[in-house]
């Protein structure tokens, strides 16, 4: 049985503010930073084989961090990085920014970007990636984003509902087992505990 610990990245000053992130990173907050600590105290106990992680840099800080010696069992892996937001990037979400756009919920993307759409093809992608992997205990770092679609996908959700129905907070666990002929289960889902120890 092949077991993968999903954790979303440690909180950013963009993420509290609402402006969309690209590729650039100014740091964790000091919330995310403490949570960070009590995360990496969590994973300690894990003896993971691999480590799939976003490219992007507050995954990759992330990893480094609660991997600490391990640090060699990363891998960047693209295919979890967050939607892209294109020319949006370091702008702040709005209603109005997205009305502009043309296309549906599923199909609407920035210049330069992706839509919901897309960014649901490569979770789909990435889920073949795992599948494929020799390794049994794997762990995944990426973003709220991706992993709300990722998590729908495989729950049999549509779009809006992994966005608006499904939470993953910062630094929190979900955990996946995936059985020889593909099969998965949820056995914990933005799992928190360990942030109010």
């Amino acid at each position: 049985m092949k077991q993968i610990v999903f954790t979303r990245h440690a909180e950013t000053p963009e993420n509290k503010t609402g402006v969309l992130q690209g590729a650039a990173h100014f740091g964790f907050t000091k919330d995310g930073l403490t949570n960070l600590k009590k995360l990496k105290k969590e994973l300690d106990q894990y003896d993971f084989q691999v480590a799939l992680v976003s490219s992007l840099p507050r995954c990759q800080e992330t990893a480094d961090y609660i991997l600490g010696h391990r640090r060699s069992i990363i891998r960047a892996e693209p295919l979890a990085n967050e939607k892209s937001s294109g020319e949006f990037a370091g702008k702040p979400s709005t209603d109005k920014l997205w009305g502009a756009l043309r296309g549906t919920f599923e199909t609407k993307k920035p210049p330069g970007g992706e839509s919901l759409r897309e960014v649901r093809n490569r979770a789909k992608k990435f889920v073949q990636l795992l599948a494929t992997l020799p390794e049994q205990k794997i762990l995944v770092v990426s973003h709220g984003g991706f992993l709300k679609v990722l998590f729908g996908m495989l729950l049999g959700k549509d779009l809006r509902e992994s966005i608006f129905d499904l939470r993953v907070d910062h630094c929190s666990l979900t955990f996946l087992e995936v059985d020889k002929v593909g099969k998965t289960a949820f056995r914990k889902l933005n799992e928190t505990k360990h942030l109010s120890a």
